[in-house]
């Protein structure tokens, strides 16, 4: 991580870490099957594309979160819940519940439009793990997005998680920008969740999505 001074005088913290490479699909995909039985497996021999959206990383294989639960919140607890159980946890007394923590609505669009063109338990999205938007607050991040581009939410990222362990190794909080998260309850959603692995161990935190002095970067996905 390294430091520089930005036009206005201000110091902001930036990742200097190589980029990560995305698992394959056949091996993502047996990583949630065993940790969710609800899914039922993918056939191995379909062929799956090996270019991706510019600034994408490669392939991200996540479970339509109703597969996993009734409601978005529900489901996101569910991939905590796993997380919990092989890595521990501090959620920072983190809330779950509908009225702190919501789909951001362009994710939420994006995600929808993918549905339509994908069949079965899983979505298969191109996807950045956040150096792209290396020292960008959310909201600059948010108005910076490319014509396809959207956040990954708390749900998308949790998975990434389960499905490459190695990532305990990063050196960077990765913001949840497609999710909105509210400290009162609902009554204004200006903070978002970001997830960090110090020591093998998942801390959650809640930041205000005009921060951008933490090291942290925004997590996206593309559609084709």
């Amino acid at each position: 991580m390294k430091r520089i001074e930005e036009g206005d005088g201000k110091e902001v913290l930036t990742l200097d870490c190589p980029r990560h490479i995305i698992k394959e699909v056949a091996e993502q995909i047996d990583v949630l099957c065993r940790l969710f039985p609800e899914l039922r497996s993918f056939p191995k021999k379909k062929i799956f594309k090996k270019s991706f959206s510019n600034g994408a990383e490669g392939l991200l294989v996540v479970p339509k979160w109703e597969k996993i639960a009734p409601t978005y919140n529900e489901a996101v607890e569910k991939v905590f819940h796993q997380i919990y159980m092989t890595r521990g946890s501090d959620t920072k007394h983190f809330m779950f519940g509908s009225g702190y923590l919501r789909r951001n609505e362009r994710t939420e669009k994006m995600f929808r439009a993918l549905g339509k063109k994908q069949k079965g338990n899983f979505l298969f999205v191109d996807a950045q793990f956040g150096l792209r938007h290396d020292g960008l607050s959310v909201e600059e991040v948010r108005k910076a997005f490319s014509e396809k581009e959207f956040g990954l939410g708390f749900f998308e990222v949790g998975i990434m998680l389960l499905t490459h362990p190695e990532l305990q190794k990063i050196a960077w909080c990765m913001d949840c920008a497609g999710d909105d998260y509210s400290q009162d309850a609902g009554n204004a959603f200006l903070e978002v969740p970001s997830l960090s692995l110090w020591k093998g161990k998942l801390i959650i935190f809640k930041f205000s999505i005009k921060d951008h002095s933490r090291g942290c970067a925004s997590v996206s996905g593309f559609l084709p």
